[in-house]
């Protein structure tokens, strides 16, 4: 959770970017940072402490369905079975690592 709030209902941040419903989120380990998916296709780096977007990933027409954060790696899976990896310090909007598995969609399927 971000620091400095929870427990009392009154929301820390209200971030606003995203056209259409957030669909997974992901905080960073140290609460810094927050990634959003949406069904508007893209995922969202935010900082936390400014309530403000860093980084706005179109991930090419696909709805984003699962968002994970490790370090300064991020991940997104889309709806076309695609697992996008970003990379928080070089701040790009283009993926470093790219995946592309129709299978992945199959297995989820069954």
């Amino acid at each position: 959770p971000p620091r400095g709030g929870g427990g009392g209902g009154e929301p820390v941040a209200t971030l606003r970017g995203h056209s259409h419903s957030v669909t997974d989120l992901c905080f960073s380990a140290d609460s810094a940072a927050v990634l959003s998916g949406s069904f508007d296709h893209t995922a969202r780096l935010w900082d936390v402490g400014r309530s403000q977007c860093v980084s706005c990933f179109d991930v090419g027409g696909a709805l984003v369905l699962s968002v994970a954060c490790r370090g300064d790696l991020c991940w997104a899976a889309t709806s076309s079975g695609a697992l996008l990896q970003y990379d928080r310090r070089r701040r790009g909007e283009q993926p470093c690592l790219s995946v592309q598995n129709e299978s992945l969609l199959q297995a989820g399927a069954s």
